[in-house]
């Protein structure tokens, strides 16, 4: 009879908890913490967190060092650079919500016209 592996020895860090996005978004973040001062690097982080939807932690990372008067320039530039980016994602997200209100007026007066046809359909068999 197999035995059951004992269990109170295991820990969160004994496995991969983290999607494989989100482990390459933290390597590219020590990239940037080691080369500071390479604009390349953080366009290619701020680009990977972008298309991981992700500009909340790049945010945040460059938020804490806006307390180091050595990196502060570097980070509030980024913090701007991701604050645009956001308002261009939110600008899309508004325009695909507007499309999609836009088509509903068409959908309803379809019901409409459906449930008169069907309603005088059903008054002739009557």
């Amino acid at each position: 009879m197999a035995t059951e592996p004992d269990m109170s020895r295991v820990s969160a860090a004994d496995f991969s908890l983290r999607p494989p996005a989100e482990t390459g978004l933290a390597q590219l973040w020590q990239c940037v913490e080691a080369d500071w001062h390479d604009a390349q690097v953080h366009r290619t982080y701020l680009a990977n967190c972008t298309s991981a939807a992700d500009l909340a932690r790049a945010a945040g990372n460059y938020r804490a060092y806006l307390a180091d008067p050595e990196r502060k320039a570097v980070a509030e530039s980024q913090l701007k650079l991701i604050a645009a980016a956001a308002m261009a994602q939110l600008e899309v997200t508004r325009a695909v919500r507007q499309t999609s209100l836009a088509s509903r007026p068409y959908g309803k007066l379809l019901l409409i016209v459906l449930f008169l046809v069907g309603s005088a359909m059903l008054f002739r068999l009557l």
